[in-house]
């Protein structure tokens, strides 16, 4: 049994490094995975690269990889994702759930095209779908994680909901965290802090803004810095305090930076300043370009201008302006449907999660209990190891103490023999005689001697010793009474005894016939040593007085008989 268990562990080790082995291998081409490694370095690089490549002879899975590999870099690029729907469609129609990684990149990016498309509700389900193929905890998994938690608090901040948005940023700053990566942390600390500053919370949100820009003038980030002093600039209440923080903004704004933000920043604090000529340069310009949501909100803040000046009828137009167009922005609100579906999946992650305690909890208590079967199995065989051990040695004492008994038997029936040879032969031979008479005598005393020993190694002899070693009624304050022989066990002593000592107990009865068989059982007792006490034990009773009447009575019998 020890070797098959030793094989098995053997075997099972031999099969993990075999499918471990194989697993290390990637399945892709070499094209597909020079990419995926240049992907980090440089994106333009990369998207360049796969728009080259062939794709009219990769398989299925090469295929959905590919998509998977040009819409990241699309993303990475900060293109449009849209003309990446169909490739994304690819990529999920191929990898399924326990595709893990893969499978949570391609709904990640799915979730992302939906919100371009407005279609918020779709693009949540998307995300909370892709957290079920990241519940590990491995370096791709937290960072893939932090990415959705990234993009469900923008779907949430986009609703008004404040509280979900921030919960849901900052369980992405806690997996970014663990990367210990300080380019990933900051955003989600930004991201906080800005929703604090949505919600009037001052202070934390210089705490959080705060954090966020000294790792970003750390990493030398001048694009990320300028924002993070912008959104500074909104929370501040002093007027003077911002126009500082929105000038180190644009200090730290670079090419591609979004310009647009702030000057609708500097247009409100002029505004606020009651300095209408820069307030109007700054909001005029908005109106300009292309944005559509931030015409909007400098044109109501150019209608406060023209009614500062009694310019009523241009602030009208701005206002009718302002007005027309508000609600179009808030048609695409749906904050109470996101709320409810937001509750929805948390419930059913909650739900996930237990069920995954669960299995997990019955999966270690089904290998504890094998572990104990095993445990206990090995435990009882060794046990009967032990006792099949013990059985064979007792067995090899019986049979050489028998062998030694039926010796001494046939010697006493030789010198027996001898003995009355040597009589008929005369009295000359006396001295001979009487050699072989005290020869006799050894030879009897031997084999009393083992027959004493085969009893010995009874189990009722055991269990007589025991009697014997047990307290005495009223020995040291003793209560209550002795244990002593059943019937049972009574019985089971007279049929060892009548096995053992059959010779003696035959020349008991055949020299004193009016002697019983608890006579018999006496006198084989006494031949062992046994006091009174032990003997009226083996009888049944606590009293030795039983026994000193039967020791008169058997020799009454034997003085008759004599």
């Amino acid at each position: 049994m020890n070797k098959t268990f030793v094989g098995f562990i053997f075997l099972l080790f031999l099969v993990s490094g075999v499918v471990s082995c194989q697993r290390s291998s990637s399945p892709y081409p070499y094209s597909l995975r020079y990419a995926d490694s240049l992907m980090e370095i440089s994106p333009e690089r990369t998207l360049a690269y796969l728009r080259k490549l062939d794709v009219s002879t990769y398989s299925a899975g090469d295929r959905a990889y590919f998509s998977l590999l040009f819409t990241q870099a699309t993303d990475k690029n900060m293109l449009s994702l849209l003309p990446c729907d169909s490739l994304i469609d690819t990529a999920l129609d191929y990898y399924i759930k326990k595709d893990g990684v893969n499978w949570a990149k391609a709904w990640l990016y799915k979730g992302r095209i939906q919100k371009k498309m407005n279609m918020t509700e779709q693009a949540l389900k998307s995300c909370f779908t892709a957290l079920q193929g990241v519940e590990g905890n491995t370096g791709e998994e937290l960072k893939l994680k932090g990415m959705l938690y990234e993009d469900m608090g923008s779907i949430y901040l986009h609703q008004s909901l404040y509280q979900k948005a921030f919960d849901a940023f900052y369980r992405s700053y806690q997996c970014d965290s663990l990367l210990n990566d300080h380019r990933l942390v900051m955003y989600p600390l930004s991201n906080m802090g800005w929703v604090r500053v949505i919600q009037g919370k001052t202070v934390e949100a210089f705490y959080y803004l705060n954090q966020s820009i000294q790792l970003a003038l750390r990493l030398n980030d001048s694009a990320f810095v300028s924002d993070i002093y912008e959104r500074m600039s909104l929370n501040c209440e002093n007027v003077d305090s911002a126009f500082l923080y929105a000038h180190l903004s644009h200090q730290y704004l670079t090419k591609d930076g979004d310009s647009i933000s702030l000057w609708l920043t500097f247009g409100d604090l002029y505004l606020d300043k009651q300095e209408l000529d820069s307030a109007e340069y700054y909001l005029k310009r908005i109106l300009d370009t292309a944005d559509f949501k931030r015409k909007i909100l400098a044109s109501y803040s150019l209608a406060e201008v023209e009614k500062i000046r009694g310019n009523y009828q241009r602030a009208f137009e701005y206002q009718s302006y302002y007005g027309d167009n508000i609600d179009s922005i808030f048609l695409l609100n749906k904050a109470s449907d996101i709320e409810r579906l937001a509750y929805k999946y948390d419930s059913e992650a909650k739900v996930v999660k237990e069920k995954e305690k669960q299995r997990f909890l019955i999966q270690q208590l089904c290998y504890g209990g094998v572990l104990f079967l095993l445990v206990i199995a090995i435990i009882f065989q060794r046990i009967y190891r032990r006792r099949q051990i013990a059985r064979l040695l007792y067995e090899q004492r019986i049979t050489y103490l028998n062998e030694k008994t039926a010796l001494s038997q046939l010697q006493i029936e030789r010198l027996e023999v001898q003995i009355s040879a040597l009589k008929q032969s005369g009295m000359e031979r006396e001295q001979e005689i009487d050699l072989k008479q005290a020869e006799l005598c050894c030879v009897i005393d031997e084999k009393a001697r083992l027959r004493n020993c085969l009893f010995m190694e009874t189990s009722i002899f055991k269990h007589i010793r025991e009697l014997s070693t047990q307290p005495r009624l009223g020995q040291n304050g003793t209560k209550g009474s002795p244990k002593v022989l059943l019937m049972k066990e009574q019985e089971q002593l007279k049929n060892i005894l009548f096995g053992i000592y059959d010779d003696y107990i035959r020349y008991l009865k055949g020299t004193y016939p009016k002697i019983t068989d608890n006579d018999c059982i006496y006198c084989c007792l006494k031949l062992c040593e046994f006091d009174d006490q032990t003997i009226a034990y083996c009888f049944g009773n606590v009293s030795k007085q039983i026994v000193a009447q039967r020791r008169l009575r058997l020799k009454k019998k034997m003085a008759e008989a004599n």
